[in-house]
């Protein structure tokens, strides 16, 4: 089961990284990797993608796990000491008895990672904010400093320790905070209530014209100069031809009097054209090696994005995340579009169908019957209701009524448990004056919802923000990243205007390039005319600025003005 993913991982992480890639986009989600009990002690496997991989009982001693993608891989008892852990995305890792004694987790993410019985002492860069989003956080072993930071008694280790004597199991829930759960039958029927409330809620629903796909407008170019630089891709076209006409012809013997100089002009088109050109292709190698090539060569390598894809990824990711898309925009978006009390009017009004609607009380009435029928208990368990119920009549009756019960106890005591079982059995179907009761309340539920309308978008409100801050957002940008491909990473980079600007790039090489050459030609009188002609568009550029601010202050002065008239 090891032999082939370890062949592969011997040819390094960018050929795991890709085999992987192309390996989930074949098998279903829950597939992993088995990889367990190997040794990888003192390995260098940055940036590797080891998510769902077991690595269980696996030897990773001072091994290089910097920027390592281990989501929801399993690291159980697993031997991390001093290894670099440097932005690890641990999100999801099953760590349950893991030895991480000693490792740098820096910047890492534990994210409902599983801590119970992991080894945590002398760890480097992990703080209170990370370990609080792990689970079983207390069930952890941790050096003292970390103990006081997490508010953990001095004798934390050693009541740790007694409780995985007594749990060798290493049962994967979390044992340590006692929660009350419901049974699997009431999971289910909870399940099945909401399923007819969304039914009924499709039915009385109304219809919403889908939105018209929004189009994006394209930002349109005001700049002169784009406006120019697109008839410059003519000029490469121009050097080449300029480099071919100086094989035939190039000035020969020809030369021109500046200022009481004589300027040979022999070999001048083959020094511009050449310069121009090695300028234009030098720009297009450095553009074009940004992305080629996509994958590794024997001899030409790899392109520079594509070779740190990973981190590439994580820098794209941590600036949308920053600057663009995080629960706070997305919060200020929500209370900026008003959402809540536009849609209150309609949320109501289908509550108040929903509730009217007889079909919907007739199912919901099977469904609270089923439930009952659900909760009640197997026969040998009722069996021990109905005796329990018989002793505890006889100790509260006295006389003749106690001596009668005992005689029917001696002759018929089985029928008498059969009676009172078929009772508790009837019970589920004699819900009707109790659902009776419940249809009165569904009579005033609209009224009392629409009452407290406004109460309730208040408390949805204060939720909102609760919910948007649970939301993942820059693990989902990192999720929908890594499955993008070299060639569509290319494409989110290199959209229609960042590539004609790279265009741009290309051909300004050729143009400066040409200049280039001149000054080959003739270096003294090239270099002057350059520095008198670049500083007179610098005094150019600045004159025009200012008689432009000037301009904007007099326009908004007189705007004022206006507004005080008015």
């Amino acid at each position: 089961m090891h032999e082939q993913p370890l062949a592969i991982l011997k040819h390094g992480t960018d050929t795991w990284n890709n085999w992987r890639r192309n390996d989930r986009a074949t098998k279903s989600e829950s597939w992993t990797v088995d990889l367990s009990y190997t040794d990888f002690q003192g390995e260098d496997l940055a940036l590797i993608d080891f998510q769902k991989v077991d690595l269980s009982f696996s030897n990773l001693e001072r091994s290089n796990l910097r920027l390592a993608n281990l989501r929801a891989a399993n690291l159980q008892e697993a031997n991390l000491s001093q290894a670099n852990l440097r932005s690890a995305y641990l999100q999801s890792t099953r760590l349950v008895k893991t030895n991480l004694q000693g490792a740098d987790l820096s910047q890492a993410c534990l994210e409902r990672a599983n801590l119970m019985w992991a080894n945590l002492r002398e760890v480097k860069g992990l703080f209170r904010e990370e370990i609080l989003k792990a689970e079983n956080w207390r069930l952890a072993f941790y050096s003292e400093d970390l103990c006081k930071d997490l508010g953990l008694p001095k004798d934390h280790n050693e009541r740790v320790y007694e409780k995985r004597v007594f749990h060798p199991a290493y049962p994967n829930e979390r044992v340590y905070e006692k929660r009350a759960f419901r049974p699997a039958h009431s999971r289910v029927r909870i399940r099945d209530f909401w399923t007819l409330v969304k039914e009924y809620a499709a039915i009385h629903a109304p219809v919403i014209p889908p939105s018209q796909s929004r189009v994006l407008p394209q930002p349109s170019v005001k700049d002169r100069s784009l406006t120019v630089l697109r008839y410059l891709r003519l000029t490469n076209y121009a050097l080449a031809g300029l480099f071919v006409i100086s094989f035939v012809w190039d000035f020969p013997g020809i030369s021109i009097q500046l200022w009481h100089h004589s300027l040979a002009l022999d070999g001048l088109l083959r020094i511009t054209s050449v310069s121009g050109l090695i300028g234009f292709l030098t720009n297009w190698l450095a553009v074009t090696m940004l992305f080629h090539p996509r994958q590794r060569r024997p001899v030409f390598g790899q392109g520079l994005i594509p070779a740190q894809r990973e981190r590439v990824i994580d820098q794209l990711a941590r600036t949308i995340y920053k600057n663009l898309i995080n629960p706070q925009t997305i919060l200020s978006r929500i209370e900026e579009s008003n959402l809540l009390a536009r849609y209150r009017e309609m949320v109501l009004q289908v509550s108040r169908d929903i509730l009217e609607d007889r079909n919907f009380r007739e199912d919901l009435k099977s469904l609270a019957v089923d439930y009952a029928e659900h909760l009640l208990p197997p026969k040998e368990v009722r069996l021990k209701f109905a005796q329990l119920a018989i002793e505890r009549i006889a100790r509260h009756i006295n006389g003749f009524r106690r001596l009668a019960l005992r005689i029917f106890r001696f002759f018929k005591e089985d029928e008498l448990q059969d009676m009172i079982d078929d009772a508790i059995c009837e019970l589920p179907q004699s819900l009707d004056p109790v659902l009776d009761q419940f249809e009165k309340l569904l009579d005033t539920l609209p009224e009392e919802i629409a009452a407290r309308a406004e109460e309730i978008e208040k408390w949805i409100l204060k939720a909102v923000p609760s919910f948007i801050q649970q939301i993942d957002v820059y693990g989902l940008l990192i999720a929908n990243m890594r499955k993008l491909d070299e060639e569509r990473l290319e494409r989110l980079i290199k959209n229609d205007t960042s590539n004609e600007q790279f265009n741009y790039i290309k051909d300004l090489g050729g143009i400066l390039g040409f200049f280039g050459g001149l000054v080959i030609w003739q270096p003294v009188p090239a270099l002057i005319v350059f520095g008198v002609l670049g500083l007179s568009l610098w005094l150019l550029d600045v004159l025009l600025l200012r008689a432009r601010k000037l301009r904007l202050a007099k326009s908004a002065e007189s705007t004022d003005k206006q507004q005080i008239v008015a």
